[in-house]
């Protein structure tokens, strides 16, 4: 008989402990997103006091000692809108040129969720370019700002200036921060942020 109180009580308990996993996940993310942009600092670089051999100065600090600077970029509360299927991200606190001047000098912007990081090390492109990059990358051109999987964009669904090895790759790419881009979307959704 007393094993059968504790099956029961075993299944109450499991049921419990579903039901609070089940809620958990059900919960809004209301936590703070900020995008913090990485600039080098390059100062004027001292003369070395040794000649490099054939006769030249070594004027170019190695980057390891290259001195950085981290510094907000905007925040989740700066996002107006995120659509889904172009990856456009509309600002609502901050002018265009004002986003325009927290990150065209930056290297890359690192996207924290509750102070840890989300998406790291994204590079910054800027303009329209002939540059390709099959990764995470934030764009920036014509009043307009991209969070997306790659670059050139795609903005339409149609993939017919890329090669299938680019699409491929960058499948490839994303499926590896899908936890990330569900968690990015999610928050957003949850502040009725998205354009569907």
């Amino acid at each position: 008989m007393k094993k059968i109180y504790f099956f029961i009580a075993s299944l109450f308990v499991f049921s419990c402990s579903n039901d609070e996993t089940a809620n958990k996940m059900e919960e809004k993310l209301t936590g703070e997103l900020t995008a913090m942009a990485t600039r080098a600092l390059f100062s004027e670089p001292e003369k070395p006091d040794a000649v490099e051999p054939g006769g030249g100065e070594n004027t170019i600090p190695p980057v390891s000692e290259t001195p950085r600077e981290e510094f907000i970029a905007f925040t989740g509360d700066d996002i107006k809108s995120f659509n889904i299927k172009t990856r456009e991200i509309v600002f609502t606190n901050l002018t265009v040129e004002e986003v325009s001047a927290r990150v065209s000098n930056s290297t890359k912007l690192t996207f924290y969720f509750d102070g840890k990081p989300l998406f790291e090390s994204t590079p910054v492109e800027r303009g329209l370019s002939s540059y390709v990059h099959n990764d995470l990358i934030f764009t920036f051109w014509a009043d307009s700002f991209y969070l997306s999987d790659g670059y050139p964009l795609v903005l339409d669904g149609d993939w017919s200036s890329l090669s299938n090895d680019v699409r491929r790759e960058r499948d490839e790419n994303a499926q590896k921060r899908a936890a990330e881009w569900d968690k990015f979307v999610k928050y957003l959704r949850d502040a009725g942020k998205t354009v569907e």
